[in-house]
C-alpha cells in the first residue's frame, strides 16, 4: 500500500507537532529531528476508557485504487516532479502534495516517494481520532465511515471544509461502488487543503462517543 509513514504530518510542527503543546491538534511528539509517536488520547464518553487512533474516514484501500498504480510507476522523487509537469490533468493534486512536503521539512533526505504518498494517505482532513474498529464491532473496516461523517456534519466549523471537502466526501459516499475518478477527485480536494494546513489545523476530528451493548458509536447518547 502506498504511503507507510503515518507520522509524516508531525513534520508540520507548528500545527500538529510538539510546538502545539496542549492544543487539541497536537498529534505527534518530536525526537531526534523527526516526529516520533502519535499521541493517543482518551476517547470522550468511553467507559471503560479506551484510546483513540488515526481512523481513516475514506479507507486506505479505497485511496490506494488511485495511489497504488501511480506508486508502481514511480521510482524516484525526481520522477514525481516530472509527472507533476506532464500529467497535470490526470493528477492535479501532485503539485499541492510536493509543495507541502517541501515546506514542512527543509531536509532533502525527507523528499522521498514514500513520504509523498504518506501525506496523501494520512492527510488529517481524512482522519478522525476515533476508537479502533474492534471497539466498534469491526466497523468501518474497509468501508467509508458513514457514522463519523454524520457526526462531522454537526461539528465542522471550517467554511472551506463545509463548502468543498464535505461535498466531495458525500459524492464518494453516495457512489454505488468505488469509482477511481471520484476517488481521484476526493484526493484532489483533500490535497487542496494542505496549503491551509501549513498555518491552520484542519482534521484530526475529535468528538464524544457513547456505548451501546458494548459497542462505541459517535456522538452523545
Amino acid at each position: 500500500m502506498a504511503g507507510n509513514n503515518s507520522r509524516i504530518h508531525g513534520y508540520n510542527r507548528n500545527v500538529y507537532g510538539d510546538r502545539q503543546k496542549n492544543s487539541k491538534f497536537q498529534a505527534f511528539d518530536w525526537e531526534e529531528k523527526r516526529p516520533s509517536k502519535f499521541l493517543f488520547k482518551s476517547v470522550e464518553g468511553s467507559n471503560p476508557v479506551v484510546e483513540d487512533h488515526q481512523g481513516h474516514i475514506v479507507p486506505q484501500g479505497m485511496l490506494n485504487l488511485v495511489l497504488d498504480p501511480l506508486s508502481r510507476r514511480v521510482t524516484s522523487y525526481t520522477q514525481l516532479r516530472e509527472i507533476k509537469k506532464n500529467e497535470k490533468k490526470q493528477y492535479p493534486w501532485i503539485n499541492n502534495v510536493l509543495s507541502y512536503l517541501e515546506k514542512i521539512t527543509d531536509n532533502k533526505n525527507n523528499y522521498t516517494v514514500d513520504n509523498f504518498f504518506s501525506i496523501v494517505t494520512w492527510n488529517p482532513v481524512n482522519i478522525c481520532r476515533a476508537p479502533s474498529d474492534n471497539k466498534r464491532n469491526g466497523y468501518p473496516g474497509e468501508k467509508i465511515d458513514k457514522q463519523v461523517i454524520d457526526s462531522l456534519k454537526l461539528i465542522i466549523e471550517s467554511k472551506y471544509l463545509k463548502d468543498y471537502w464535505l461535498p466531495s466526501l458525500e459524492k464518494l459516499k453516495s457512489a454505488k461502488k468505488p469509482d477511481v475518478e471520484v476517488i481521484n477527485e476526493y484526493i484532489t480536494t483533500c490535497s487542496s487543503t494542505l496549503s491551509r494546513q501549513l498555518e491552520n489545523p484542519l482534521g484530526y476530528y475529535a468528538f464524544p462517543w457513547h456505548e451501546k451493548n458494548g459497542i462505541l458509536f459517535p456522538g452523545k447518547e
